[in-house]
């Protein structure tokens, strides 16, 4: 599928031809550096096939900035952080400029540099990716957050706990945990659970690229692609039986715990394809241990139960 071109022309100096060149593609600004207003353009998208018009030039990433643009913007950036008398101080746009200003004058220049070429025009990621339907940057950002919001704990890994017999398996974390099934070792437990993430991954991937049909396969998806998102990688956690003996509980009294949840449970592998890294130094309990102390308040619990029969 043929993909928009990329185009910049000066800001405010040209009528673009709504129906074929889409305005507005650049990454927003964060820091304004009015000095260097004569420098700033628009970056748009053309339509796939269509001419260049006059006035209108393929975009070029901004070039490094010069010595003077620097010393240009570190003195609009002073008068964030310090301005004049009688002016009122912006304190969220100085908390962003001081940072920049102090790195600047400690002889960093990368943030500094950054800023500025944002501030003259820099194309935005989706400009490539999003469909040409898709007619402004806003509507592209909402439907990647939608997109990206599918994405969840079940989709990211599992949970394998002790169980009395064997171990059973939950996909997900936290109020997404859903039970898979309870297996009689860790091993084919931890492939129950990974079958169960991948067929979790396939649907959600499904219904992201319907979200985003015409979309760049390589349109970034969390540190993959919408194209790759099943190389993203598998948390394995694990934990025993009861929240008594889970990383982050701690007792209340009368025998009760608080405070040990699966986001407390430590991961003890994480799947990449097929490099798989393992944390077997996490495991601070004993299964069998943690099995008996289980039979034992069961034995304990039915003991006083018969004894207030």
């Amino acid at each position: 599928m043929d993909r928009p071109t990329i185009v910049t022309f000066p800001l405010l100096s040209f009528d673009a031809p709504t129906h074929y060149l889409q305005p507005g593609w650049a990454i927003q600004h964060m820091i304004p550096l009015p000095s260097l207003a004569d420098r700033r353009r628009d970056v748009a998208r053309l339509m796939p096939g269509a001419p260049i018009p006059s006035g209108v030039a393929l975009y070029e990433p901004p070039p490094d900035p010069t010595t003077l643009e620097r010393m240009i913007a570190m003195r609009d950036l002073q008068a964030i952080v310090d301005p004049p008398a009688g002016t009122r101080r912006d304190d969220v746009l100085a908390a962003l400029a001081t940072p920049v200003l102090d790195a600047a004058d400690h002889g960093d220049f990368a943030t500094l540099d950054q800023a500025i070429r944002v501030w003259i025009g820099v194309a935005h990621p989706f400009a490539r990716c999003a469909e040409w339907s898709v007619r402004r940057l806003s509507t592209a950002c909402s439907l990647h957050v939608r997109a990206t919001d599918l994405w969840d704990s079940t989709c990211t890994g599992g949970v394998i706990r002790t169980a009395l017999v064997g171990y059973t398996v939950w996909v997900g974390i936290g109020s997404r945990l859903r039970h898979i099934a309870t297996e009689p070792t860790f091993e084919t437990a931890e492939a129950r659970l990974l079958d169960a993430v991948r067929m979790c991954r396939i649907g959600t991937q499904r219904t992201v690229q319907e979200l985003l049909i015409g979309w760049s396969d390589d349109t970034p998806y969390f540190s993959a692609t919408i194209a790759t998102i099943l190389s993203l990688p598998i948390q394995v956690l694990r934990g025993p039986m009861t929240s008594a003996e889970l990383p982050g509980a701690r007792s209340i009294g009368a025998g009760v715990s608080v405070g040990g949840s699966s986001w407390d449970l430590p991961v003890v592998a994480e799947h990449r394809g097929d490099l798989v890294t393992r944390w077997p130094e996490r495991v601070t309990w004993d299964d069998e241990a943690s099995r008996a102390a289980q039979r034992q308040r069961q034995a304990d619990g039915e003991a006083r139960a018969r004894a207030r029969r």
